[in-house]
């Protein structure tokens, strides 16, 4: 009866350590999984913030910084679409479009669309009102900034937007998001001219 006893404790002493050994290797496995996941979502929408951010400058000379601003302007700014048309005879193929402008051999026409429709209107995904939100972090904005830097005595406008880890991988194990290289998303920058983000 003892013995009986003891091989059955033994057994579910087996089963709890195997479970256990399962547990610690499947765990940074579904966190990696599930981290990859939120982090080409919250890398798509910073692309998004680029394209805007970008197109505002275009318009602006400078970038927004503000969520405000940017916002407004999706809504409510107009982006430049420029058509040329022209009647350059063949004969004249060689001379440059500056000159053929010149010349009236090219024509050029400038309507005005929105910018909201122009840049984002054929995604069906795509939504405004969350548009400064981190993905999965329960409502956190994304931290923006804008500005003007020196740069071999030339001032550049400059502009950074970043998702903190602990925002997008809310609810996730603490100590596996403390162990990630990389504190943040992060697109652009305060101290170089870039616009690039920091996982390209």
């Amino acid at each position: 009866m003892k013995k009986n006893i003891i091989q059955i404790a033994l057994f579910i002493l087996i089963i709890i350590l195997a479970y256990l050994v399962y547990e610690s290797i499947m765990e940074p496995v579904r966190y990696n999984k599930e981290r990859n996941r939120r982090r080409e979502i919250v890398i798509n929408k910073l692309k998004d913030i680029r394209t805007a951010q970008l197109n505002y400058k275009n318009v602006n000379k400078e970038y927004a910084d503000s969520w405000d601003k940017l916002i407004d302007f999706l809504k409510n700014g107009k982006l430049p679409v420029i058509k040329k048309i022209s009647t350059l005879p063949d004969s004249l193929s060689e001379i440059s479009e500056e000159e053929a402008i010149k010349r009236g051999f090219i024509k050029v026409d400038t309507t005005y669309v929105n910018a909201l429709d122009s840049l984002f209107g054929h995604r069906k995904d795509f939504s405004l009102e969350n548009f400064s939100i981190i993905p999965f972090s329960d409502g956190q904005q994304f931290s923006l900034r804008a500005g003007e830097i020196e740069k071999g005595h030339v001032k550049v406008k400059v502009f950074e937007v970043v998702a903190p880890n602990e925002a997008y991988l809310k609810g996730l194990d603490k100590d596996m998001i403390n162990k990630e290289e990389k504190p943040a998303l992060i697109l652009g920058s305060m101290t170089e001219a870039s616009h690039d983000g920091n996982w390209e």
